[in-house]
């Protein structure tokens, strides 16, 4: 560009601070719910005070979500120097994602641990409790707001 068509008080550049890891794990527990939501309504049975659900909600938004979510996780780790405010030869490039696939990998053995020597727990995994507000706790019932 000529000089005499620059601005000669060019407006001032703020450096935005770099996005940090919730991208990748945004990626992770996402496409990891919509996977789970997909097998939990293959394997629910509706009750009979329940409708069943849609198609919509069982098949196609879990498939969409967990397709889109992946989609999202591989950007990301591809372009993790970026993600990181790193260079591309940076070992943060490489420990960072290999850290979120290592407690992947644990947390996939820990379930298939608990479903083979402990079902009743892994029963139980998600179900919450039936009435957790029944019995109310009087430990605070002294106390002011």
């Amino acid at each position: 560009m000529p000089e005499s068509l620059r601005d000669p008080h060019p407006p001032e550049r703020h450096h935005e601070p770099e996005p940090g890891p919730p991208p990748m794990i945004v990626g992770v527990d996402g496409s990891e719910s919509s996977v789970a939501a997909l097998r939990y309504f293959r394997t629910a049975t509706p009750t009979p005070t329940s409708p069943p659900e849609s198609v919509w909600v069982r098949v196609t938004a879990p498939v969409l979500g967990a397709v889109m979510l992946s989609a999202v996780l591989v950007v990301t780790v591809y372009n993790s120097s970026a993600v990181l405010g790193t260079n591309s030869s940076s070992p943060l490039t490489v420990l960072l994602p290999g850290i979120v696939a290592l407690f992947a990998v644990i947390g996939l053995g820990w379930g298939t641990i608990l479903q083979r020597v402990r079902p009743a727990v892994y029963q139980n995994i998600g179900a919450g409790q039936t009435k957790p507000l029944a019995v109310l706790s009087h430990a605070f019932a002294g106390e002011e707001i």
